[in-house]
């Protein structure tokens, strides 16, 4: 089975569930090699608001801002590539990991976040500085839905 197969596989079972993308913006960001902080926002926003529609990177962090899930400081990042560590934050905040005595005592940060997903296997084990590919945002996206739906 090749990657387009696979990415194609992921997603049609994916386009049924609460995502916020539109099925072109999940094509978009799945064909990539390296996602950005926006299109790991877009990916959240649709696991936290089950919206479906079609949103912009920067709406879909506003109400993740907003909602105390994406930090603050991204928004002029948002074209930027996204980490391991910058996705594992989102998955925390929205699982509401709290982490171990040092995320406690100074707060979370994407490393911590990634140690904490990491032993979780929620992502795969490559360090907080690795890039996403599009490929691996989807499955972490249906692993933290299947961990809310679990809930």
């Amino acid at each position: 089975m090749n990657k387009c197969t696979v990415a194609v596989g992921l997603i049609l079972s994916l386009a049924q569930s609460a995502h916020a993308q539109s099925l072109e913006q999940q094509r978009e960001i799945v064909a990539k090699k390296a996602i950005t902080l926006g299109d790991a926002c877009l990916f959240f926003h649709g696991i936290n608001f089950e919206a479906n529609q079609e949103l912009t990177p920067a709406d879909a962090y506003d109400k993740l801002a907003k909602a105390g899930i994406a930090p603050e400081g991204w928004k002029d990042r948002l074209g930027e590539e996204a980490s391991l560590g910058g996705v594992s934050y989102l998955i925390c905040m929205t699982l509401k990991v709290e982490g171990g005595v040092t995320a406690r005592l100074f707060g979370l940060s994407p490393r911590l976040a990634y140690k904490e997903c990491a032993r979780a296997q929620l992502v795969r084990r490559a360090g907080p500085y690795a890039r996403v590919s599009g490929i691996a945002i989807q499955g972490i996206a249906g692993k933290v839905q299947d961990l809310i739906e679990a809930k």
